[in-house]
């Protein structure tokens, strides 16, 4: 699905394998900070799409693309947090 390759190609996953090398991390939880990843894509598609056709429909293509810039800007803040 969406950018599961990262943690789930092998048992532990190229992203779990850095977890459980650099943090010393067990595979469980590896595998658990892993998976955020997925599930935060899930998330930023989901909503990204639904705000991006709301604001498609009132503003045209330009509160698109303001839409789309305000969610990249916010993804990149959680991720720092």
């Amino acid at each position: 699905l969406f950018c599961t390759d990262t943690h789930n190609r092998k048992p532990l996953g190229a992203i779990g394998k850095y977890f459980t090398d650099v943090y010393g991390l067990t595979n469980e939880a590896a595998s658990a900070v892993a998976s955020v990843f997925g599930w935060m894509n899930l998330f930023a598609r989901g909503s990204g799409g639904w705000a991006s056709d709301i604001s498609n429909s009132r503003f045209g293509l330009k509160g698109r693309i303001w839409t789309h810039a305000v969610f990249l800007v916010l993804e990149g803040l959680f991720v720092i947090v």
